[in-house]
C-alpha cells in the first residue's frame, strides 16, 4: 500500500506558556515548535485573553500567525467575557470583550475539513477538562486527530476515556490521539487506551520521561536553578494500527513545565 510519510506529529502541555523557570513567554513556546518543524500540534492548556499573568494574549492566534498554520481551538473552561477597559483601558479598545477561554488546540499545515470540541465529565477534579477533534486532510490522506487533556482521579479518567470514545465515530480513518492524560505508561487509564489505540513508544522506552521539564535548556544550555529531573510519562501520542510509527522523539525546553513529544508516522493513502 501506497504511504504519506513525513508525517510530524507534536503533543505539548504548554502551561500556558509559562516556563519550568515561572517566566511567561509564547514566543519560547513558538520558537520550540518552529524547531521541531511539525504537520500536526496538540497543544493543552492554552490560554486565550484569559489572565493578566499571560498579558491576555489570544494564544491560538498568535500561534497560529506566529507557525503559519491553521488552528482547531477547543476551549474547556470560557468564564464570562470582560470589557478591555473594565481590567486596564491601556489594552487596547474598550468596545471589545476578552473572550476569557482556556483549553486545548489543533495546529496543522494540512486541511482542516471539520473540527469540534466539548468537555468531558470532570467531577471535582482539578478542573474542567474536554477535548477537539479535527478531520484534516494531509498530502492526499484524511485523517482524524484527537487532542485531550485528562482528569487527576483514575476513576474520572477512565470515566472520561470511555466518554471520549462513546463521542467517536468508527476509527476505520488513521487516527491520532495525542494530549497529557495524567497517567504513567502502566496505570489503567493507559491500558484502556492500548485497547484501541498503537503508543508511539514501545515497550522497552521505559525511560521515556516527559514531566517535569529539566532545568537546562537543550540548545541554549540555559541554567535554572531549581534542580528539576524529569521523572514520569505523562504525555501521549496514540495511533490507529492503520499509521506506521518511524521514529519517535521527546525535547527538553524551559518554556513549560512538560516536555513535548515528537513522532515521525506514515498514514495510508486515502481510497
Amino acid at each position: 500500500m501506497l504511504v504519506n510519510r513525513d508525517l510530524t506529529v507534536v503533543s505539548y502541555n504548554i502551561h500556558s506558556a509559562i516556563g519550568i523557570d515561572n517566566r511567561y513567554s509564547l514566543q519560547r513556546i513558538a520558537d520550540v515548535l518552529s524547531r521541531l518543524k511539525p504537520n500536526i500540534v496538540c497543544l493543552q492548556e492554552v490560554q486565550r485573553e484569559l489572565a493578566e499573568e499571560t498579558g491576555f494574549e489570544d494564544q491560538p492566534a498568535v500561534l497560529q500567525a506566529e507557525l503559519d498554520l491553521d488552528g482547531s481551538y477547543g476551549p474547556t473552561v470560557s468564564l464570562e467575557p470582560v470589557d478591555i477597559e473594565e481590567i486596564d483601558e491601556d489594552l487596547g479598545d474598550a468596545e471589545r470583550d476578552l473572550a476569557r477561554e482556556f483549553g486545548n488546540l489543533i495546529l496543522t499545515d494540512g486541511t482542516v475539513e471539520s473540527f469540534e470540541y466539548d468537555t468531558l465529565p470532570s467531577p471535582d477534579d482539578g478542573g474542567q477538562r474536554g477535548y477537539v477533534t479535527a478531520v484534516i486532510t494531509y498530502a492526499g490522506t484524511e485523517l482524524r486527530v484527537v487532542n485531550t487533556h485528562l482528569g487527576l482521579s483514575p476513576k474520572v479518567r477512565k470515566q472520561q476515556l470511555k466518554e471520549l470514545f462513546a463521542r467517536l465515530d468508527t476509527l476505520e480513518r488513521p487516527t491520532i490521539l495525542a494530549g497529557d492524560f495524567n497517567a504513567r505508561p502502566d496505570w489503567p487509564a493507559i491500558e484502556l487506551i492500548r485497547d484501541r489505540f498503537d503508543d508511539v513508544f514501545t515497550n522497552d522506552d521505559n525511560e521515556v520521561f516527559t514531566f517535569p521539564s529539566p532545568y537546562v535548556d537543550r540548545d541554549t544550555q540555559e541554567y535554572y536553578h531549581r534542580t528539576y529531573t524529569p521523572h514520569r510519562r505523562i504525555d501521549y501520542v496514540f495511533c490507529t494500527p492503520n499509521v506506521a510509527v518511524e521514529s519517535t522523539e521527546v525535547y527538553h525546553s524551559l518554556a513549560s513545565d512538560h516536555s513535548p513529544i515528537i513522532a515521525h508516522l506514515s498514514v495510508p493513502e486515502s481510497d
